[in-house]
This record gives C-alpha cells, sequence and structure tokens, in this order.
C-alpha cells in the first residue's frame, strides 16, 4: 500500500500544478502551487492514520482486486470515461466511480479512520477545513487558504482528496505574487 501511497500523492500534485499553471499562466503559479501543496501536506501521524485506513478498509471490503471488480461491474456504462492522472491509486479509482455504492462505502470507511466522519454518518468538513488551516499556520499562506476553502466549497460525498486538489489549486490563485 506505500507505493500506492506515493502513486496517488504524485498524481494529485501533478493534477494540481497542471491545472494551476494552465488556468492561472506563468511559472509563478508553478512555485505558488508548490508552497501551496507543501505547506498542506498531511504530517507523519496523519499518512500514517490514512494509510492504516485504507489497508483496514480494503480488507474489509476483500481486497482490492475485489474492490476493482465490483467498481468495473458496478461502473460498466461509464468506465469508458475514465482518464487521467487523477484515476492512478486506490482514491483516484474510488473518487472517479462516485455513483458505485462501493466506492461510496469504501471512501466513507477511510473518512471514518480518518476522524472525519460524523455521528450522523456526514464528512466533518468543519473538522476537516480546521485541519488545513492548522497545517498552513506559520506559512503565511492562511489567508490564500481561508480563500480557497470557501471558494472550493461542499465536498462532494466523501472525495477528501479531490477537494485538496482545489484548495491546492484555489491557494496558488490567491497567494500573492513574489
Amino acid at each position: 500500500m506505500g507505493t500506492m501511497r506515493l502513486m496517488v500523492a504524485g498524481a494529485l500534485l501533478y493534477n494540481a500544478l497542471f491545472v494551476a499553471a494552465t488556468s492561472a499562466g506563468g511559472s509563478d503559479v508553478l512555485q505558488r502551487t508548490a508552497s501551496c501543496a507543501k505547506a498542506l501536506q498531511e504530517s507523519p501521524a496523519e499518512k500514517q492514520e490514512l494509510e492504516s485506513a485504507k489497508e483496514r478498509c480494503v480488507a474489509e471490503q476483500g481486497g482490492l482486486e475485489r474492490i476493482i471488480a465490483k467498481l468495473n461491474e458496478e461502473n460498466q456504462s461509464e468506465a469508458e470515461g475514465m482518464r487521467g492522472p487523477l484515476h492512478s491509486g486506490l482514491t483516484g479509482l474510488l473518487t472517479s466511480s462516485l455513483r458505485s455504492p462501493t466506492a461510496v462505502q469504501i471512501l466513507k470507511c477511510i473518512t471514518k479512520g480518518r476522524g472525519l466522519l460524523l455521528p450522523d454518518d456526514s464528512l466533518d468538513t468543519a473538522g476537516l477545513n480546521a485541519r488545513l488551516q492548522l497545517r498552513v499556520t506559520g506559512s503565511g499562506l492562511e489567508d490564500s487558504v481561508r480563500m480557497a476553502i470557501e471558494q472550493c466549497g461542499a465536498i462532494n460525498q466523501y472525495a477528501v482528496d479531490e477537494y485538496l486538489l482545489c484548495v491546492i489549486h484555489r491557494c496558488a490563485i490567491n497567494s500573492p505574487v513574489t
């Protein structure tokens, strides 16, 4: 699972850099995107928490091969539309399959493992946003991240990684040019 985490992290950073560079223009935005991504990076404890949650949730579903087979079954009509680096790794695959009950169930399980599931089974958006704001404390990006959180709006079901990409992208756009 460690290799998968690196693949997902690399794909997320690549996608955030590409989106920010193409939408805002200029090489300066690449530096700002890298700064935002670095500042918003999970702590080693949070990374371990995520890794453990993924491993447990995959095991509960009978392993990765079984999950992929179930997703392919449930998303047969949508499979041809899958593309790009966002669909690399487990969370990318799950995020791209949000119409699948299996994908939603696993993302919900991962969200619970990260301590971000409320008693009513909804995502603790306030808790996630507080974590993001805490990560950037002292980085000079506090205002950029606060605005990014406001601009990104609601999270699509349990697609936390998709939301983080939005926050990184908007943070880079909101950051002052240096």
